[in-house]
């Protein structure tokens, strides 16, 4: 019973992390988005190039 109270002390303090964690989340897949965008007109130029 010790540990899971242990355990749910630790939760209510990881709860904020997991609360403020999307937002970043959230701003590291524009860049990942971008970078998809970036590879797939750079795959587009490299299949010009070689025709």
């Amino acid at each position: 019973m010790r540990s899971f109270a242990d355990h749910a002390d630790q939760q209510d303090v990881m709860a904020p992390v997991s609360v403020t964690r999307p937002a970043p989340a959230r701003g590291a897949a524009m860049p990942a988005a971008i970078a998809d965008a970036g590879r797939a007109r750079r795959a587009r130029h490299i299949a010009r190039m070689s025709d």
